[in-house]
């Protein structure tokens, strides 16, 4: 198997190329979707099988990839962590006090209905979604023939998400179950999403609108559209936006990609301009992290708790949120792993810190930063 970090800037895109299966976990840049589509037309042939594509979250630059891999490519399956109502608004307004504009076209209607923006583009695309942890069901009947009944009741997802008749009906799934590659390409290669919630951000979020004053009960679906939150964008900017560092992010799906079981394969660097023939080898599992809060003891605790069962398989790490300060966690550059920040070379956000890259250096850490140069992709082969 090869498993490629794509050069793509401040963004998320990398695959994993099995014999006669593709896998993809995000796919966006906001150093420009046309970064994205080099990318993908040079790694995949037109019309080539994507058995799945991971979306860790749907920020622009998670995503506004994937309208051209959906077109140019044949994806069966898309995996999504599933959000509230008022999630999904609330990540539009976070967007728009962050940018001063709304969504960009394709990422806003991915937002508001990811069932048809995704078919639309690719009608036999089966939409599946991650649910948080905390309302996985209670399974009292494994053997049930409809496991959907066994979800909460406001979470319906035919009257959250409309979509054409003629598409795959979209499905849920419970955060941390295991998902099989086919067993023609490898057995005991399995796949673990799980939609991990920040509720404590979101709940200050939420807190500090309330306190400035801001009745958020009754959130227009189309928010930025609305004239009030518009004549309130400096206000907002300064007063609630600047209090939230690090970002919003309310849920942030992270994946764990390797073996299952007691046997172990090896991953090494193999093609890198920077670091040709990496003599460091690797445990061949990869935990890809999208924005997901490690800072925190707490947020880390609970990431080794649900992959306890596969960590020493991990031998690669995406750093959480581009390498921000606000997401990075120092155990990281303990692990013995290959760490890989995929950020933008000269970015607004000053991804990846300072901090980061220092206590990266001082622990001798193994990473790499992959960003809009070329030179910069990262492939490893898992052998």
């Amino acid at each position: 198997m090869i498993r490629t970090f794509f050069p793509i800037g401040q963004g998320n895109f990398a695959a994993e190329k099995f014999m006669d299966a593709n896998i993809v976990f995000d796919c966006g840049s906001s150093s420009g979707a046309a970064n994205v589509e080099q990318q993908i037309k040079d790694a995949f042939q037109q019309g080539a099988v994507i058995e799945k594509v991971f979306v860790s979250h749907l920020d622009d630059d998670h995503v506004n990839g994937l309208q051209i891999l959906l077109s140019y490519c044949r994806v069966n399956e898309v995996y999504i962590p599933y959000l509230t109502k008022e999630e999904r608004i609330l990540t539009e307004l976070f967007y728009f006090l962050e940018n001063g504009k709304e969504l960009p076209y394709f990422t806003m209607n991915l937002l508001r209905n990811p069932v048809s923006s995704i078919t639309e583009q690719s009608p036999e695309t089966q939409v599946i979604f991650v649910y948080p942890e905390d309302d996985n069901p209670e399974d009292d009947n494994p053997e049930d023939d409809n496991p959907e009944d066994d979800y909460p009741e406001d979470y319906n997802l035919e009257d959250d998400y409309p979509q054409n008749d003629h598409s795959p009906k979209p499905k849920p799934m419970k955060s941390g179950t295991p998902l099989p590659l086919s067993p023609q390409e490898c057995l005991n290669w399995i796949f673990i999403p799980y939609n991990f919630q920040n509720k404590t951000r979101k709940e200050l979020f939420i807190d500090i609108l309330k306190r400035e004053g801001y009745d958020i009960s009754g959130l227009p679906k189309d928010i930025i559209s609305s004239s009030f939150w518009r004549s309130k964008y400096e206000e907002l900017k300064e007063r609630v936006y600047k209090r939230i560092p690090g970002g919003l992010n309310t849920n942030s799906m992270v994946v764990y990609s390797g073996l299952k079981d007691e046997k172990k394969l090896k991953s090494r660097i193999y093609k890198n301009t920077y670091d040709c023939c990496c003599s460091n080898s690797y445990p061949e599992g990869c935990l890809y992290t999208g924005d997901y809060h490690a800072a925190g003891y707490n947020e880390w605790e609970q990431l080794k708790e649900k992959f306890a069962d596969v960590w020493e398989h991990i031998g690669t790490v995406q750093v959480p949120h581009h390498g921000s300060k606000y997401s990075y966690q120092p155990e990281l550059s303990k692990m013995n792993a290959n760490l890989v920040i995929q950020a933008g070379y000269q970015n607004r956000y000053r991804h990846p810190h300072a901090s980061v890259l220092k206590d990266l250096i001082d622990n001798k850490a193994s990473f790499y930063w992959v960003n809009e140069h070329v030179e910069s992709v990262i492939r490893l082969e898992v052998n």
